[in-house]
């Protein structure tokens, strides 16, 4: 669990409009393979988002992560995004003395979750959460699909 709140932290993202990425596959980016994942908003408050994340298939693994809208939307393609974060999945990997595979199962997610709740937001400030299929060996086997929200008022 300390695992996924730092990954959920290491990125960060909050309104209610889901949309999954699609994108033309170009030469350095092949296309991913057609399973789907969903991102529902359950809850808002002004430090916390609750989510359901529903993959149309079990059969590959996702990591809900989270990060400014201002900072998602430098990125110019979900391949630049993704391989960022396997930069960072490999570097919390070597931190913790686990390989890639191994910290990609501890951390991610399979088949359908409901009430993921990520905290320590700050209030009235724009996020996504996003998450895509992966393997264990970091590659990307989906579209990043994308809930952008904002926070409440601390009150």
């Amino acid at each position: 669990m300390r695992i996924l709140k730092s990954l959920l932290f290491a990125l960060v993202a909050i309104l209610g409009v889901v949309a999954c990425e699609k994108e033309a596959p170009t030469p350095e980016t092949p296309a991913p393979e057609t399973p789907e994942i969903s991102i529902e908003l359950v809850a808002v408050d002004s430090e916390s988002v609750t989510v359901n994340v529903i993959p149309a298939s079990t059969e590959y693994r996702w990591i809900p992560m989270i990060a400014y809208k201002e900072y998602f939307d430098t990125f110019e393609d979900s391949a630049e995004l993704a391989e960022l974060d396997r930069f960072y999945f490999e570097s919390l990997a070597n931190s913790y003395e686990m390989t890639l595979a191994d910290f990609i199962v501890a951390s991610s997610g399979q088949g359908r979750r409901d009430n993921i709740v990520i905290g320590d937001l700050d209030p009235e400030t724009e996020y996504v959460v996003y998450t895509y299929g992966i393997t264990t060996e970091g590659e990307r086997v989906t579209d990043v699909c994308t809930l952008e929200f904002t926070t409440t008022s601390a009150e």
